[in-house]
């Protein structure tokens, strides 16, 4: 396994979030990164060949964004985004694209003091996507159902572990409804609730993890088509891996150790096997590491440099080679590490 630099991307504010979208109408895949310390949000629209140009700030999202998620939202052909806003204004904003790259005003609705991640997906039974956001102090994730008229307000809340900090939504239990899941870094757990296709979800059930998870992450590990969950513990320094067993089970927690203070966990595939690699973003150090798949489990770590204190990670083939690469927001050194795979 082996990455060529695709460079390192100099921002204005130290970045806390990365995701990869398609901003603009070009079919070239773009970055959006957000920084809790300064206003508006950053695009920098991709070229292909894992070139990127620019970096246009989003205006009106306030200060203090802490979590992106990109979705069309309003269902006209272009990403959205919406944002989980700690400061000013505080709560979710859905701001909408125009396929330009150029994005219109963005209305916020309150969900709570600390939102802090943001998901969307078909929570209910209708065809628009759905929001949902972890409020921290709170416990809670707020639930914001599209009503397709352009507008997406609060419909309900779930109560969760202790001060969650990360959350996905997926169907785990193959029931055709998506389900909601958040890592809670007080009492270091994920909490599951099953949802019941309507905008409803049943009370959550915990299961344990590593210490203090801060990311959280959803894949299929072993292609047993059910989706597994991982999180990556921030105070044990490790990954946890959590198998589904189907009919609402999960097998205990299984640890892998890695850089320290973990802040971000994905499964993809980068070393060209066809299963997912586990990948940690250690913000404690100035690596990432990552675990490759093997028959029946995972290989040992090799640790890559990406800069000082990386927070975030995404994933996409950025550059036309049909592997996956990487985009890492590197929060210590103000930079976007951008690494794509090669062969090796």
């Amino acid at each position: 396994m082996c990455f060529n630099s695709g460079g390192f991307l100099q921002l204005g504010a130290p970045p806390t979030t990365v995701l990869i979208d398609y901003i603009d109408a070009d079919l070239e895949l773009d970055l959006v990164v957000s920084s809790v310390s300064a206003s508006g949000v950053r695009v920098v629209l991709g070229l292909g060949g894992g070139e990127f140009v620019g970096d246009p700030v989003i205006s009106g999202v306030g200060l203090g964004v802490r979590g992106v998620a990109a979705g069309d939202i309003d269902m006209d052909g272009f990403s959205d985004l919406a944002f989980a806003n700690v400061f000013t204004p505080a709560g979710t904003g859905v701001s909408y694209g125009d396929g330009t790259g150029s994005f219109g005003p963005t209305p916020f609705a309150t969900t709570g003091a600390t939102p802090r991640s943001v998901a969307v997906g078909l929570i209910d039974a209708d065809e628009w996507p759905d929001v949902a956001v972890v409020d921290e102090s709170g416990d809670a994730v707020y639930v914001l159902l599209n009503d397709g008229l352009g507008a997406v307000p609060v419909s309900s809340s779930v109560t969760v572990g202790a001060e969650p900090y990360d959350l996905a939504l997926a169907d785990l239990d193959a029931d055709g409804a998506v389900d909601l899941v958040t890592a809670n870094r007080t009492d270091s757990t994920v909490s599951v609730a099953w949802g019941d296709g309507a905008g409803g979800f049943a009370p959550v059930q915990a299961e344990a993890v590593g210490a203090g998870p801060r990311g959280l992450a959803v894949a299929d590990l072993d292609g047993d088509r059910l989706p597994d969950l991982l999180t990556a513990d921030h105070d044990s320094d490790t990954i946890s891996t959590l198998r589904n067993l189907g009919d609402r089970g999960f097998a205990p927690a299984q640890a892998w150790a890695v850089g320290p203070s973990p802040y971000a966990v994905l499964a993809v595939d980068v070393s060209g096997d066809g299963r997912p690699d586990l990948i940690s973003a250690d913000s404690g150090a100035d690596t990432i590491t990552i675990y490759p798949s093997i028959d029946g489990g995972f290989g040992s770590p090799t640790q890559f440099f990406v800069g000082d204190s990386p927070f975030d990670l995404a994933a996409a083939d950025l550059d036309g080679d049909d592997r996956s690469d990487l985009a890492v927001a590197v929060f210590g050194a103000g930079t976007l590490a951008v690494m794509l795979t090669g062969a090796g």
